[in-house]
């Protein structure tokens, strides 16, 4: 089942590593862990499951979200980039979200 997920072959090796007795405590609290700071946990195969998403071959196997899962089935606009923004990319990055967010307000 978790390989259907399309997780990253890390994430399936770590999935392994809870099949032991200890493995399955551990992987109970992180379990726990995500119920308590997340409020829906969407796959694929949910209804709630972003449909602008799935005609992308690297579409998130799990989308772990705070607030109404509903929202992400409204029209969005999504800035991509690296993990480790160089300061100019950070800059350009926050100048587009805060303009697209004081021009988006008006729809």
């Amino acid at each position: 089942k978790w390989s259907s997920l399309g997780l990253h072959a890390n994430h399936l090796k770590r999935v392994n590593e809870f099949q032991t007795p200890q493995g399955q405590t551990q992987f109970e609290q992180l379990v726990q862990q995500v119920c308590q700071y997340t409020d829906f946990i969407l796959t694929p195969d949910d209804s709630g499951y972003p449909i602008q998403l799935l005609p992308y071959t690297d579409h998130p196997p799990i989308i772990f979200g705070k607030g109404q899962a509903q929202a992400l089935l409204q029209p969005q606009i999504a800035i991509v980039g690296s993990r480790k923004p160089s300061p100019h990319g950070r800059q350009v990055a926050y100048d587009f979200a805060f303009y697209l967010s004081c021009y988006l307000h008006l729809f």
